[in-house]
């Protein structure tokens, strides 16, 4: 048999089915028992008003309200529309045109608001150096690395991963290791010096995220051996040892240590969320699990100042 065309097999598609009615809180229905019976994204269909940028109560939107799809007419129906909607792991396409920019603007405002770009956030502060959103492009194959950081004084390059669950390990595995394959040439391409690589697997503090690693917990020790120590560790050069690690994050915390152990290595607190439906009901209502604490020392790498 010749040799495969691509360096790995093609990843599974995306299922998406094109849906949408009635109203935002109906339709969101729809979606999470399509997602639950194995769907992998959303396809969402805006009805005629929505499409054509008028309110649900003009006089020309008369008998064509949720017909075709789902109403939309301001942020707090693309709210409902998302609700308890991992957005940060969704592959969502949206089917408009006049009204384009403006939906997208209420999606991305909701992925905000419900924590997605606050994960993202917290690394990026003082003397670290942090690619958002780094795009990888291989013939058909398409991806982004959430966070890509770099610490020039350890010419140490960080892929981050951020996941608000932990449904497949597998299929972090292979997203890691295409990552870890491509991570120095687009240092390389950024300007910087790499010298040595790991990567960083950051997933939501919450009550099912625990349970989940502790169901993995064999895998998870082989696959990602570093924690949050050992990750300081070797981004501070003090350790040689260098690859995959694990830790859960708090995205409302204000605390230097907002990198936290599971529960299955020794963390004796509980989560400050139950799941992701809890965290983002947080983030929405602006009330965090945890006070602010006094402000970090001037000059330190964020990177480091979280694991402690």
């Amino acid at each position: 048999m010749s040799e495969h065309r691509l360096p790995e097999p093609d990843r599974p598609w995306v299922m998406r089915t094109y849906a949408g009615h009635s109203d935002a809180r109906r339709s969101n229905e729809l979606y999470r028992r399509n997602l639950a019976k194995g769907q992998t994204g959303l396809s969402v269909a805006f009805d005629l008003p929505t499409q054509t940028g008028y309110d649900p109560d003009h006089a020309l939107a008369r008998g064509e309200v949720g017909k075709v799809g789902v109403s939309i007419a301001h942020k707090g129906d693309m709210h409902t529309l998302f609700d308890g909607i991992p957005l940060d792991e969704m592959n969502t396409s949206m089917t408009i045109n006049a009204t384009a920019a403006w939906l997208l603007a209420l999606y991305a405002t909701v992925a905000d608001e419900n924590g997605v770009e606050r994960l993202a956030r917290r690394p990026g502060r003082d003397q670290d150096v942090v690619a958002r959103e780094v795009e990888l492009v291989h013939g058909r194959m398409h991806g982004w690395i959430d966070l890509l950081a770099f610490d020039a004084r350890t010419g140490t390059v960080v892929i981050v991963e951020i996941k608000t669950r932990l449904d497949d390990l597998g299929v972090i595995e292979r997203q890691l290791g295409w990552y870890e394959r491509r991570a120095f040439e687009v240092a390389r391409d950024l300007g910087w010096h790499p010298r040595r690589l790991t990567a960083w697997l950051l997933l939501l503090a919450s009550d099912d995220v625990d349970a989940a690693i502790r169901a993995n917990r064999e895998a998870l020790g082989t696959a990602f051996a570093m924690r949050a120590p050992e990750m300081l560790a070797s981004l501070e050069g003090r350790s040689a040892r260098v690859g995959r690690g694990l830790a859960l994050i708090d995205p409302t915390s204000r605390r230097q240590g907002w990198l936290i152990r599971a529960r299955v290595d020794g963390r004796r607190s509980a989560a400050p969320f139950r799941d992701y439906a809890n965290a983002a009901a947080r983030f929405t209502s602006g009330s965090g699990p945890r006070p602010a604490a006094d402000p970090p020392p001037r000059g330190s790498s964020s990177l480091r100042r979280s694991c402690r």
